[in-house]
């Protein structure tokens, strides 16, 4: 209903006249829009007696309670004596002074809320979807219904957004979680949105990517978990591990010594036993194993953790026997595949790294996730006795990690673990005494 000239002309001289009334009633109308609907009676706040004058003569002394610091008003009142008048109600009428349109926040909330869950159930209907995309995509909708979720965003900019956000890290996760060749987060930004650029370490997509995956693939949450309590960057970067992601500028070769004989594309290669025969390791790239076959390989690997202890082994290493790869600490994608191409023919895994939280975790990582039957060598309690006097004190919270480690269930090498808390150290790889490769823990083959 439209204001009568002189009624509106009345209150927008009236409101131009002070400050303070105008505020507060701006704040009436906020209050209005948030809940759809006039109010019955209000408090406005007055601090001072000057507003508390204002708003009782604004309103009518008939309507209006004076209360310490507020005015009560009755509008329920004031409303029926204007429509007794033949005038607009008392908002309308506010509103055309203003030049506002109301806003009824409720069904704002409500259209908003019906949007975000229009927006997911489209995506939880591309079959494409994998669990993982598909279990973050029912708990967004869970949070939808119960009118939470980023998704459920009033401003409509924001709400598109995170709806291009989310859809991008959606494709991220196809690609992900599909079985293939290492991928770069450079190729995986510009597949899924066009831009090299788009999954950069440290960027808000590949956050919520490693958060996501975090999240909602229990594999990937245990193993990371197992690494301790880290969070933010630390943790992100241990889940990416668990992917077939690799940085931008990281390794996807790794040192190799050991008669190795392979065949690729028809053709066969002799290089690294070539070159083992001179007593020197080689540096394999992803690319020159990608689709070879080993035709002649040594019966037992050894993986090993850290460059100068597999530099320092070399000279004791019969390279007809064994074949000895270095991991670096976690294994980058084109070894775990390297590994797996090995497997068989009754051949034997083993890997030794530091013996400490880390190097422990690492052994477990490996094998999990190559699948195969890994032996822990020069790692084991007797060896941690052995060269404790070699190690470093174990500072608080790394007690604390490990204890907590060894309440859940026993992996590889947790009485290691035991033993290094029950000592008190943790012991570099590099420590180990040069005194012939068998070591305390068991023979070379």
């Amino acid at each position: 209903m439209s204001a009568t000239r002189e009624d509106l002309a009345a209150v927008r001289a009236a409101l131009a006249r002070a400050p303070a009334l105008r505020d507060a009633m701006q704040r009436y109308l906020d209050a209005v829009d948030r809940t759809g609907a006039p109010k019955k009676r209000y408090t406005f706040p007055a601090p001072s007696t000057d507003l508390q004058a204002l708003l009782v003569k604004f309103l009518g002394p008939a309507y209006c309670a004076v209360g310490e610091g507020r005015i009560v008003a009755r509008l329920a009142e004031l409303n029926a004596a204007r429509s007794a008048q033949g005038l607009c109600p008392f908002e309308d009428l506010l509103y055309q002074a203003f030049d506002r349109r109301p806003l009824n926040r409720v069904a704002r909330r409500r259209a908003v809320q019906e949007r975000a869950l229009a927006t997911l159930e489209g995506w939880l209907a591309q079959d494409e979807q994998p669990a993982v995309g598909r279990a973050f995509l029912e708990e967004q909708k869970r949070l939808a219904e119960a009118g939470r979720g980023e998704l459920v965003e009033e401003d409509d900019e924001r709400f598109s957004q995170v709806r291009r956000d989310f859809g991008l890290v959606l494709a991220a996760v196809r690609l992900t979680c599909q079985e293939g060749e290492p991928l770069r987060l450079s190729h995986l930004g510009r597949l899924v949105a066009g831009s090299t650029k788009a999954f950069r370490a440290g960027t808000s997509l590949l956050n919520r990517l490693a958060d996501l995956l975090y999240g909602y693939d229990p594999g990937i949450r245990v193993a990371v978990d197992q690494e301790g309590p880290e969070g933010g960057e630390t943790r992100r970067n241990h889940v990416l591990e668990q992917t077939r992601l690799l940085r931008d500028g990281a390794s996807d070769h790794f040192l190799v010594f050991g008669s190795l004989v392979y065949r690729r594309q028809g053709r066969t290669f002799t290089w690294i036993a070539d070159h083992a025969g001179l007593g020197e390791p080689i540096r394999l790239t992803w690319q020159q194993w990608k689709g070879a076959a080993a035709i002649a390989a040594p019966s037992l690997v050894t993986i090993i953790e850290n460059e100068t202890s597999f530099l320092d082994s070399l000279p004791s290493v019969d390279p007809a026997r064994e074949l000895v790869v270095c991991c670096a600490g976690q294994a980058g994608w084109g070894l775990i595949r390297f590994l797996k191409g090995l497997a068989g023919e009754g051949r034997r895994f083993r890997h030794w790294g530091d013996l400490d939280r880390s190097g422990i975790l690492i052994l477990n990582s490996l094998a999990r996730r190559t699948g195969l039957p890994l032996e822990p060598w020069r790692m084991a309690p007797d060896d941690v006795a052995r060269l404790a006097h070699l190690g470093q004190p174990l500072p608080a919270p790394e007690r604390t990690r490990i204890a907590a480690l060894l309440e859940r269930e026993p992996r590889l090498a947790w009485d290691t673990l035991a033993a290094l808390l029950a000592h008190g150290v943790w012991i570099e790889q590099e420590n180990w005494p040069d005194d012939g490769r068998p070591g305390p823990s068991g023979k070379l083959a």
